[in-house]
């Protein structure tokens, strides 16, 4: 009769409760949610049916809280594992987007060195103020790749960046086209 009191009067997890939602608020904290979603939803879920667990237990006659105990011990484990995780994914991307904003700026300089070396002719002033002015506005948008780089807004800065790469390269290819021109020209004239 004494074992059946004993066991009656099991008290709920309460302090593996906190310490495991704990877990589970550093890894929100450490943006978990956007670095690590799938690893931060199962926490979530675990912490879920652990408290579940606990307050189906509290309303038995002789509760028995073995089975949240280890679901609490599993997020109080696998937080730090997630916050991890979080922080290296995070690390990861915001190398990605720098190598993704010096690729655009190695394109834009290398079409303002292609613009620079281009033949100057009859005509092509007004062609050659434009593309200064598409290179311009490119400069432009790689000072704001750069400020989405700094607010840790990465998918911005990658989007940014791939674009200005895209139009920089386009930029050269018409350069690129229109030097082959002239030179084909000039080996006419030579005839």
């Amino acid at each position: 009769l004494a074992a059946l009191w004993t066991m009656g009067c099991e008290k709920p997890p309460l302090a593996q409760m906190d310490s495991a939602s704990q877990s589970v608020e550093k890894a929100r904290s450490a943006q978990a949610s956007t670095y690590a979603a799938s690893e931060l939803a199962r926490l979530e879920d675990s912490l879920r049916v652990a408290q579940a667990e606990v307050q189906h237990q509290n309303d038995r006659f002789i509760p028995s809280y073995e089975k949240a105990k280890q679901t609490l011990a599993w997020v109080e484990k696998t937080g730090p594992e997630v916050v991890d995780k979080a922080h290296k994914v995070k690390e990861e991307t915001r190398a990605q987007t720098r190598s993704l904003i010096d690729a655009a700026a190695a394109a834009v300089a290398s079409a303002d060195q292609m613009l620079a070396e281009a033949p100057k002719g009859k005509g092509s002033q007004q062609d050659i103020e434009l593309i200064q002015n598409d290179l311009t506005q490119l400069r432009g948008q790689l000072e704001a790749a750069n400020q989405h780089l700094t607010a840790e807004r990465f998918t911005e800065g990658q989007s940014a960046a791939r674009a200005i790469k895209t139009e920089a390269d386009r930029i050269s290819g018409e350069i690129q086209a229109a030097k082959e021109r002239v030179e084909q020209l000039r080996g006419k004239r030579g005839r």
